[in-house]
């Protein structure tokens, strides 16, 4: 569909249908032609005993800073969902969270495990700077 690396990418980022989430992924608000704030959201369900939840974990998340844009966005995703999650974020984001009702539920750390190690090292997608084998290659590496 798309030849282009960066549109692939935001294709699956925003665009491309998911089963489990019906809805857009990818918000703007707006004043007439002018920007104001952008987020867009990964869905993720999580299940409790027989309670099943629908998390949002927000993303992307830029806003003018003369506006409450941003903030505007997370309660319009709070009102999608059964909760949100934010997992690192810039450091202005993590100063922001708790003035919004966010609290530190803990530290996660996660690990990635390539089917195919030596591929990624072999000159494929990594070698050429984009693709989900270089995505895999940070997170893989990431300490």
């Amino acid at each position: 569909m798309f030849d282009n690396p960066d549109l692939h990418h935001l294709n699956w980022k925003y665009w491309q249908p998911r089963a489990d989430w019906p809805r857009p992924r990818s918000f703007v608000l707006a004043e007439g032609a002018e920007l104001i704030a952008h987020a867009a959201v990964i869905p993720a369900m999580c299940a409790w005993d027989s309670r099943r939840v629908t998390m949002l974990q927000t993303i992307d998340w830029v806003a003018r800073s003369d506006s409450v844009g941003g903030v505007t966005l997370l309660k319009y995703f709070a009102r999608l969902s059964d909760g949100l999650i934010s997992i690192g974020g810039a450091e202005k984001t993590q100063r922001i969270l708790p003035h919004l009702g966010f609290r530190l539920a803990g530290i996660a750390t996660g690990y990635a495990r390539p089917l195919a190690p030596l591929r990624l090292l072999q000159g494929g997608a990594a070698s050429r700077g984009g693709g989900a084998e270089s995505d895999r290659i940070r997170v893989s590496t990431a300490s």
